[in-house]
């Protein structure tokens, strides 16, 4: 993971909780960007269904056989104009979906990495744990080293005293 995503390993290092928020922040903008891109898909796609409405209604004729005064071959509503319509939205559709896949594949990906991050940070907690118990066990003795030279030194400071005293 460290070397796919260089300096990881040294922010896990300094503040895991700084590298958990910014995968979740990350994470929280895919899913933003991804339901922005359903949104808009389902849109297009309401819209297709209404171009295609308009176009059939365009076809079938009234009975009679004339077309009502509103469907009067204008450049406004010409069928033309609207299957040109229809298939640029049908494109747009096709990108919205081709970008929504995308998304979806960064989101997963986004997903993989925040887990391993999670585990790497659970992994260093245990680790500086253990490392945290290891140095305060070696703390606590090397202050009853020291205690028991100081104990040592003072005994033969009074017994050097007391030598010394019974010569004078």
């Amino acid at each position: 993971l460290s070397s796919s995503f260089p300096g990881i390993f040294n922010m896990q290092m300094e503040n895991p909780s700084l590298v958990q928020a910014l995968a979740a922040r990350s994470q929280a903008s895919l899913r933003r960007r991804l339901q922005s891109s359903e949104e808009a898909q389902h849109r297009q796609a309401v819209l297709v269904r209404k171009l295609q409405e308009k176009v059939r209604g365009g076809r079938q004729r009234p009975p009679g056989g004339s077309l009502p005064d509103r469907w009067e071959p204008t450049e406004e509503h010409s069928l033309e104009k609207a299957l040109l319509q229809l298939e640029e939205e049908q494109r747009r559709c096709e990108n919205l979906a081709e970008v929504n896949t995308l998304l979806r594949e960064h989101l997963d990906k986004a997903n993989e990495v925040n887990s391993a991050l999670k585990e790497d940070v659970g992994k260093l907690t245990a680790d500086w744990m253990r490392a945290r118990k290891e140095l305060e066990l070696k703390e606590s003795e090397w202050r009853n080293e020291r205690e028991v030279r100081i104990g040592r030194r003072n005994v033969n400071m009074m017994t050097d005293w007391n030598e010394s005293t019974v010569y004078c």
